[in-house]
Parts: structure tokens; C-alpha cells; sequence
């Protein structure tokens, strides 16, 4: 990622901003892992300002980008469930950028970013590169897209792929390069399989025609050891669910190390085209994940019913033109509905009215960042979090969007199962968190109820292909 030659233009600059979905943010030298698994992202921090206490809002992918390219709470673009979609109310990052000159395109990786999710609403040019595709396909769209665009105006573009989701394995040589040579076990099958590492439960690797078990009230996929079997059992007596033994599950952890290595290698090629292209350094490029992943420690693996450090952790780095402020490290606590903001005051943009997140920019200028004193999420799954710098409370057993959360969080006591806390949070810090999340719930905007646009009966079809859709 040398820095190319060519004249800077003049104006305002042009932005990209990149998503590898599903990223955790330790698996990145730069926040500390020490594996090697992303020397190209390494690279790129190395020039770029590092966000260390980064959150997804969300913990999931359509949710999580509602809300960065909104910079509203998902509950406040509509009522959350698999059939969401992004309410005509909210003005999107693409849109406000459009209105002030910018191109704007997009080369997404289908899946829950596809059309009839609302999520291109701004976008005058949005391609899908496949079904829950890769960069390898959405990375050729997007130069591609900037070899036609006209190069006098500045763009706003946005890259997306799945390359660290479900299912992690990936071509060779990535796909098994960090994994055991002479590891035959179950969890070979769990990490090839489709869905096959969603099948993992507390330990157990839970056959073809199992369904998950849903413990909505926990939040989370669970059950104890012997409900996982006895489910199993019931569907086909002959084939029960197979034990996993510490190494399997390592085994599977370990392929989505390889993803990891995988989605650094094309996010490597993509900096470099843009600076064969003379871009790299008057653009200001984002790099972000919309959750992360929990690779087994809490039972599962996954991300979007839960509501934990794992699942909401991401990376956000933002390399200025010109490698401006390069190196540079900001703690204190920050979320992705702070992208926005960000990048509109980069364009001399006004920021529409509503928005949650704070601007970033004074911060990539050099001042002194004035870091949040809490973070909060949201799921589909009857559960909302917040976070301080110290850990995480938890509130589940009622929609998120539901009219009756802030007066139950209000009036439920810290004993009750309702609230789980994280490790070293004392009684103190829990009852400012259940404070601070009260007062959260009260200022979040209702969404304006019927929103013509819904996924259509095909795109359904591929969400339900990747065990998402549920009726309701």
C-alpha cells in the first residue's frame, strides 16, 4: 500500500468504507492477536487512526447496518424481526452524500444486504456480487464501478463480504491453513458442513435434521448437554447428536482463523487497486466489521442471539488521505451509529436530524477524544445490553422494540434472572447501567408503522437457506 504520485484533488475527499462481516476484532494484530492472521490489515492500521473500544449495536448483519448507515438504533427504523426492513423515515449515509454531490455505489455480498431490506436506499449504483458472497466477488464490482464513475466528483462507495461468516471454510490454500494436518474428527464435518457449525450446542454436534434449541428467554442458543441429545434423539432414534471433545471445537475455531486470513488476503488486493489507481491516499477509507463472532465460548457458535463481548466487539480503523495521523490510537468507548456523523463532517455534510452517533472527525484531527460513557445493543431475540469500560449488563425476556422495556428494566430487580452482568461489575456500576439503559429506552424514536417495502418470496428463500427465517 505504497502511496501513489498522482495530484491530489481538490475538494472535499471521497470515502470508502469496508465491512468484513462477521470479523472479531481479536483476530487483528493491530487489537493485539499475535498470530499473523491479517498482516494486510495490520498494514493498513499502521497508517490509519485505530479505534480500540469499538461496538457493533447490533449483533447481527441487517441490523447492525441499519444502523451505520442511519446512525439510528434498529428499533428506530422499524419493528425488528427477519422480515425488517430500513423505513423510507430514516435519511441514509448514501443519501445525505448524494444530496451534496458525491457519487455513491455499493458492491455488496447479497444475503441480508440485498435489495428488499432497504439497506441501497441512497445508492445510485448498488450490485449484488452473489448469495452470501465473498470479497472475491464484490471486490472486482467495486473497481470496476470506480473505473466508470466520473472522476471529477468525490464517491462515497461501500465494499461488503461474508468471508468470515458462517460457513467459514474457505478455498485453499486459506481454508485449512491454520488447523492441525493429522485432525479427523467431528468437527471436520461441523465446519464443512452447511450450517454445520450453527449444529453446535454446548458441546454436541447436533445432526442434519435437528433444529436448533431456542431458549428465548436466555437469549441464546442452550440447553443443558442431555436436552441437546434427547431433541436429536426425538427427530430420528437412530441418529443421536456426537460429542465434542476439546479439540474438535478447536478444530472449527481454527478454520475461521483461516476465513480470517482469507478476508485479509482480498482486503490486501483491494488497497492496492486503489492505489494503483492513485487513490489511496486522497480518499478516507473505513474499515469495519458490523459484529463479531462467539467461537464456542459460551456454548455456541455464532453471533445473533447473543448479546455478549464476543458477538459485539469490531474493529473500526479510518485511514485519512495522505496517511494523516497514522499510527495514532484512541481508547475510550465509541459504536458504529458514530460512523455517519463522522464521515458527513469529513464532507462538510449537515447531519439529518435524530442520529445517535457522535462525529469522530474532531478526533481524526487530531483532538482529544471524549470517549461515551456507555454502548448499547439490541437483538431480535427480547434483549437490549450497555456497556461501560468496565463490562456488560444485559436485560432480556422482552422485545426490544416493545412499548413496556423501559418501565420493566426500571422496576425489575438486579437479582431477578432478567439481568445477567459480566464478571467484575460490581452492584454500584450495575445499578448506573440499569439507569443509563432506562434513560436510553425513553429517547429512542418509534418508527412510523407501515412501511410498504418487504423482502420478496425469492430473497426470503436464500435468508431461510442460511437458517434465519423464522415465521412469526
Amino acid at each position: 500500500m505504497l502511496g501513489c504520485s498522482a495530484p491530489v484533488r481538490e475538494g472535499p475527499p471521497s470515502v470508502v468504507v469496508i465491512c468484513l462481516d462477521t470479523l472479531r476484532r481479536d483476530r487483528l494484530g493491530a487489537y493485539g492477536n499475535t498470530s499473523g492472521l491479517t498482516p494486510n490489515l495490520d498494514r493498513f492500521a499502521s497508517q490509519a487512526v485505530v479505534f480500540e473500544d469499538s461496538w457493533a449495536v447490533a449483533n447481527e448483519t441487517l441490523l447492525s447496518h441499519a444502523a451505520l448507515f442511519t446512525s439510528r438504533y434498529a428499533t428506530e427504523t422499524g419493528p425488528i424481526f427477519d422480515d425488517y426492513a430500513l423505513a423510507d423515515e430514516a435519511p441514509t449515509l448514501a443519501e445525505v452524500m448524494d444530496v451534496h454531490g458525491y457519487q455513491t455505489g455499493a458492491a455488496v455480498a447479497g444475503g441480508h444486504l440485498m435489495a428488499g431490506f432497504g439497506l441501497g436506499r441512497g445508492f445510485e449504483w448498488y450490485e449484488q456480487g452473489g448469495s452470501w458472497a465473498s470479497l472475491y466477488h464484490t471486490v472486482p464490482l467495486a473497481t470496476g464501478w470506480l473505473d466508470t464513475r466520473e472522476p471529477q466528483d468525490p464517491f462515497l462507495l461501500f465494499v461488503h463480504g461474508y468471508d468470515t461468516h458462517h460457513r467459514y471454510l474457505k478455498p485453499g490454500p486459506f481454508g485449512t491453513s491454520r488447523t492441525e494436518r493429522d485432525y479427523l474428527g467431528p468437527g471436520v464435518d461441523a465446519a464443512r458442513q452447511k450450517l454445520g457449525t450453527v449444529r453446535v450446542v454446548d458441546g454436541w454436534f447436533l445432526p442434519p435434521d435437528t433444529e436448533r434449541v431456542h431458549d428465548l428467554d436466555a437469549l441464546r442458543v442452550r440447553g443443558a448437554s442431555e436436552r441437546v441429545r434427547s431433541v436429536a434423539r426425538a427427530r430420528d432414534p437412530a441418529v443421536g447428536a456426537t460429542p465434542l471433545q476439546p479439540r474438535d471445537l478447536e478444530h472449527i475455531t481454527q478454520v475461521y482463523d483461516g476465513a480470517v486470513a482469507y478476508a485479509d488476503a482480498w482486503f490486501g488486493l483491494f488497497m492496492a487497486e486503489l492505489d494503483q489507481r492513485g487513490l489511496l491516499d486522497e480518499t478516507i477509507v473505513v474499515v469495519l466489521s458490523d459484529h463479531g463472532e462467539e467461537l464456542g465460548e459460551h456454548g455456541i457458535f455464532g453471533h445473533r442471539y447473543t448479546l455478549t463481548d464476543e458477538s459485539l466487539a469490531v474493529p473500526l480503523m479510518v485511514r485519512l488521505p495522505g496517511a494523516a495521523q497514522a499510527g495514532r490510537r484512541v481508547s475510550g468507548l465509541v459504536d458504529l451509529t458514530d460512523v455517519m456523523p463522522t464521515l458527513l463532517d469529513a464532507a462538510n455534510a449537515q447531519h439529518p436530524a435524530g442520529i445517535q452517533g457522535r462525529s469522530l472527525w474532531p478526533v481524526l484531527e487530531g483532538a482529544e477524544h471524549q470517549a461515551r460513557e456507555a454502548v448499547f445493543a439490541q437483538t431480535m431475540f427480547r434483549a437490549v445490553s450497555v456497556r461501560n469500560d468496565q463490562g456488560r449488563l444485559t436485560f432480556s425476556g422482552i422485545g426490544a422494540d416493545s412499548p413496556w422495556l423501559g418501565e420493566m428494566m426500571g422496576t425489575t430487580r438486579l437479582e431477578a434472572p432478567a439481568f445477567v452482568a459480566s464478571e467484575g461489575l460490581d452492584k454500584a456500576a450495575q445499578i448506573d447501567l440499569v439507569a443509563k439503559l432506562v434513560t436510553w429506552n425513553h429517547g429512542l424514536r418509534q418508527p412510523k408503522p407501515g412501511d410498504p417495502r418487504a423482502p420478496t418470496a425469492e430473497q426470503k428463500r436464500l435468508i431461510r437457506e442460511q437458517g434465519y427465517w423464522r415465521p412469526r
